[in-house]
C-alpha cells in the first residue's frame, strides 16, 4: 500500500475491523477524515505536522517532541508518513485498545533511549506530562500527582538502579484505566471515533 492510499483489498479491511474492532462504517469514515486531515500538505500521507496538527486537541498539554516521538511509533514502515492502516492502528491504540497494549505503547514512548527501563528523567518527563494532562482533564492536582507517584514509586521497581521496566510499569499501572485516561490515552466519546 503506497503512503498515502486508503484503496485496501476486502482483506486488508477485515484484517483491520478484527484487529481494531472498529465496524466496516467506521473504517469508511476514518477513510474520509484521513483524506480531509492528510492532503493538506498536498502530498499522500499523513505527515509528522499532520500528524501533531491533527491530535493537538487531545494532546495540548504535551511537548512536540513527544508527539513526535508518538508519531514515529505508529510510523512502523519508518517511511516518515503514516498510511491509512497505520493512521486507524494509532487511532485504535489511543482509544479502543486495552489497557496493557496502551500501557505498553506508553512505556516504548517515555523509554526515549530504548533501553528498557524508564530512568529518572524519563519518569519525570512521564510524571510531568501526566499530571499537566490529568489536571487539564479536569482531575485534582494533588490526586493525579499521588496516583502517578505511586505508579512510578521505587517499591515497584525491581532494580532501583535501573529504573522501572516495562512489565512493573505494566502492572503498577493496570489497575484500572485511570492512568490511561489521564494521559489522554481514552475511548472518545458519543459516535467521535477519535
Amino acid at each position: 500500500m503506497g503512503a498515502g492510499n486508503t484503496k485496501l483489498s476486502k482483506e486488508e479491511i477485515n484484517e483491520l475491523i478484527k484487529k481494531t474492532n472498529y465496524t466496516k462504517d467506521q473504517i469508511d469514515q476514518l477513510s474520509k477524515d484521513y483524506h480531509e486531515y492528510s492532503s493538506k500538505d498536498k502530498k499522500p500521507g499523513f505527515s509528522e505536522s499532520e500528524f501533531i496538527d491533527f491530535f493537538y486537541c487531545r494532546f495540548r498539554d504535551w511537548d512536540k517532541d513527544l508527539l513526535k516521538q508518538l508519531f514515529n511509533l505508529f510510523d512502523t514502515d519508518g517511511n516518515g508518513i503514516l498510511d491509512f492502516k497505520e493512521f486507524v492502528t494509532s487511532l485504535y491504540i489511543m482509544t479502543k485498545a486495552p489497557v496493557v497494549e496502551k500501557l505498553s505503547l506508553l512505556f516504548d514512548l517515555f523509554d526515549k533511549d530504548q533501553s528498557g527501563h524508564l530512568e529518572i528523567d524519563e519518569v519525570e518527563k512521564l510524571i510531568g506530562v501526566t499530571v499537566a494532562c490529568g489536571t487539564s482533564l479536569g482531575m485534582d492536582y494533588s490526586g493525579v500527582t499521588n496516583y502517578v507517584f505511586s505508579i512510578c514509586s521505587a517499591e515497584n521497581m525491581s532494580n532501583k538502579k535501573k529504573g522501572m521496566n516495562k512489565e512493573e510499569f505494566i502492572k503498577a499501572a493496570s489497575n484500572s484505566d485511570k492512568f490511561c485516561k489521564m494521559i489522554c490515552f481514552y475511548d472518545s466519546m458519543g459516535q467521535m471515533l477519535f
